[in-house]
């Protein structure tokens, strides 16, 4: 590269990630503001992007990681900005809210079409399916909100899932469609689903997930996606 280049341009593409994420290229020591491409699971997104150069250094880190997983790495200085789904114990960390979604069902096609009302499924409807969920060290806190939600409708959601077990998609929807179990998922989600399981909303919206940025107090260096 000559000596005398003060920026690139750079095309930069998102693809076949397990959950929502993003990236976000800047110089090593340039806290951008924005993110260069958002994609969603399952989803192939590209973006243009002119970053400029320090010292001839830019670094473009994405990452997926669990709440927990992003908590721990932001308390190392590994880490600089995260998306969690709780908010951080103590001093060290601190945390806003972005956005709430309200999360509806996954099931299959036939069970939704005999279980949903006009306004939505109700949860005390899923009592006796498995839920298919992430494991509990993922996001504690989060983890046992929902439980809690779920057993205030009458729901024995089964066996929880191995720690450090992932989530993915294609593993969700398929245990879905075998019957027997059931999943959460907001509106809109852009994995490709067959037409044997199919999305509902459930009524009342009881479940809510709230996103937001996380990072050590105060922040410094370079932004690195999740």
């Amino acid at each position: 590269m000559p000596a005398d280049v003060t920026a690139v341009v750079l095309n930069v593409t998102g693809l076949d990630s397990t959950a929502a994420t993003y990236l976000t290229v800047a110089p090593a020591s340039y806290p951008p503001s924005v993110s260069t491409v958002n994609f969603a699971a399952g989803e192939i997104r590209a973006n243009s992007a002119v970053v400029p150069l320090e010292g001839g250094v830019t670094r473009v880190r994405g990452l997926h990681m669990s709440t927990a997983e992003q908590f721990a790495a932001l308390s190392n200085g590994e880490l600089d900005v995260g998306l969690v789904r709780e908010h951080p114990i103590g001093h060290d960390l601190d945390a806003v809210l972005v956005a709430e979604e309200p999360l509806g069902v996954l099931l299959a096609t036939e069970l939704a079409a005999k279980l949903g009302g006009p306004d939505g499924l109700r949860l005390a409807e899923l009592a006796g399916l498995d839920w298919v969920g992430f494991p509990r060290s993922g996001s504690p806190v989060w983890y046992d909100e929902i439980v809690a939600i779920f057993r205030s409708h009458g729901l024995d959601i089964g066996p929880a899932a191995p720690a450090g077990q992932s989530l993915i998609a294609d593993v969700k929807l398929a245990t879905v469609t075998a019957g027997g179990a059931f999943a959460l998922a907001p509106p809109g989600w852009s994995q490709p689903m067959p037409d044997s399981a199919t999305w509902s909303p459930l009524a009342g919206n009881p479940l809510s997930g709230a996103p937001g940025p996380s990072g050590p107090r105060p922040r410094t260096g370079a932004t690195s996606a999740i």
